[in-house]
């Protein structure tokens, strides 16, 4: 085909039109974004984090403005905070990715205001130290980050990362239930499944563990049996291993943890382990007044289950609902 001006022109044209279109249809946005204030001039700061906003977004900065905004009072200091508004022209608005330090989760989710920062200092430390991990994790440019007071009853701090785009992984967390006493052993326990599952460890508290993960990774750790002593419990950790063998659970820890304080001589049997399976639990209707006749029994127990076309993974004795008497919890797939 012959290549003609005309041709050349209404190509050239077609070009244009696309163009003008395409810039018809941005709109302006704006993003507000707070930081700390750490000695360096507002003005600075917000070109600095505009460059940032433009290298994760690939989105041009029409203007960045930076205002001081509330000052926040901790242990008798001031601490000043930015607030640096972000304005853009876009096709639709850009939403941030945010990772939270939050005390409160669902499904390894960190969810909530409450922070789980008791000063503002450690928490802008964190702030600073966490930025390595967060792009390392994340494979994102952080553009933000920020310590805000908790609305809780007890003065917390929140600590708040933020960029734009898909991160390859997301900041998650397992918390333990800090009601009650948590033997050091299961955190060590859950350490180690996390671990083990491939999970970068953003940061360990005494009852919580944040975690990056392409996934949550959803640990659990379950209580199998209270006794009154760790001897006792220690009876019946093979069978409990060799129930969670026979289910569809990846490696699992079984040990037993101190129930209720360090002192307390009661023990729990405990399962810790990952992606947890579906087996079922049904506790047997015989009720006996011992440990040990109990254990006695168990074994006639599951013949009886196995005897009526059920299969059968294993048993467990123990206190009924800390009551004096026991009962055997049938384990099923």
């Amino acid at each position: 085909m012959k290549i003609t001006s005309a041709t050349v022109a209404v190509f050239l044209f077609a070009i244009w039109n696309l163009q003008v279109h395409a810039e018809s249809t941005l709109q302006p946005f704006s993003n507000r974004i707070q930081i700390p204030d750490v000695g360096v001039d507002c003005p600075t700061e917000a070109a600095g984090v505009a460059l940032r906003f433009q290298k994760a977004t690939g989105t041009p900065v029409t203007s960045a403005v930076c205002t001081p905004a509330e000052k926040i009072s901790d242990r008798g200091h001031e601490y000043q905070i930015f607030s640096i508004n972000i304005n853009y022209m876009a096709a639709f608005e850009l939403k941030p990715y945010l990772a939270s330090y939050s005390a409160d989760a669902f499904l390894d989710q960190p969810l909530g205001q409450d922070g789980v920062f008791t000063d503002y200092v450690t928490c802008l430390k964190s702030l600073a130290n966490q930025k390595k991990a967060f792009e390392a994790n994340t494979q994102l440019i952080l553009v933000g980050g920020q310590c805000e007071v908790s609305p809780s009853f007890e003065k917390h701090y929140l600590l708040t990362l933020e960029s734009f785009g898909d991160p390859k992984q997301r900041l998650f967390t397992f918390k333990e239930n800090d009601n009650f006493y948590v033997d050091p052993r299961i955190h060590s326990a859950v350490l180690g499944k996390l671990v083990q599952a491939g999970a970068h460890i953003s940061l360990d508290l005494k009852s919580q563990i944040f975690y990056y993960s392409a996934q949550p990774l959803l640990i659990f750790s379950n209580d199998l049996g209270l006794f009154d002593s760790e001897d006792q419990c220690a009876m019946q950790m093979n069978d409990a291993e060799t129930i969670f063998r026979g289910s569809v659970q990846p490696a699992v820890t079984i040990l037993c943890a101190k129930a209720f304080a360090a002192t307390s001589p009661q023990s729990a049997l405990t399962a810790i382990g990952l992606d947890r399976g579906q087996e079922n639990t049904e506790t047997a209707t015989t009720r006996y007044t011992s440990l040990e006749e109990c254990l006695q029994d168990k074994s006639r127990v599951l013949s009886n289950y196995i005897a009526g076309g059920r299969k059968v993974l294993g048993g467990i004795c123990h206190s009924a609902d800390g009551a004096r008497d026991f009962v055997i919890d049938v384990y099923m797939p």
